[in-house]
């Protein structure tokens, strides 16, 4: 592999480390036909850029809890709003391991709709907080 390739990788690397920090954005995704979509950005491929969108409503009118938007039918995104703020990820967290103290991190994350990685870091701030046990320690 040349080094240019790995220059290239590492900064578009960048870009998607920073479009990481708005996972959970209201996002309006208009595709190539024309079609419109809002909903809050769950995840996204770096290779081909699909994306999954939740609790999302067609520019129809339609409703549907998820979308699969394949990257080559995306002609542009629009962040319309902040993703979820960390107050409300935080107490759905804490909320979820009250209920279930044995709930892992990578259950919890899916059910919060966020990466697992933010999860650990959440229950360890939530744990230096004194908010919960040392025992939610996975």
């Amino acid at each position: 592999m040349s080094s240019e390739w790995n220059v290239e990788n590492e900064h578009d690397n960048r870009g998607f480390e920073m479009l990481n920090k708005y996972i959970g954005a209201l996002v309006e995704v208009r595709t190539a036909d024309g079609k419109v979509l809002q909903g809050r950005l769950i995840d996204f491929d770096p290779e081909y850029f699909n994306i999954l969108l939740r609790d999302v409503t067609t520019s129809d009118g339609r409703r549907a809890p998820v979308a699969l938007i394949s990257g080559a039918a995306i002609s542009y995104i629009l962040f319309i709003g902040p993703p979820e703020k960390e107050e409300e990820l935080e107490e759905k967290v804490m909320r979820l391991l009250i209920k279930d103290p044995d709930l892992d991190p990578e259950t919890i994350a899916k059910l919060c709709n966020a990466k697992v990685e933010r999860v650990n870091e959440i229950i360890l701030k939530l744990r230096k907080r004194g908010l919960l046990p040392r025992s939610h320690d996975k």
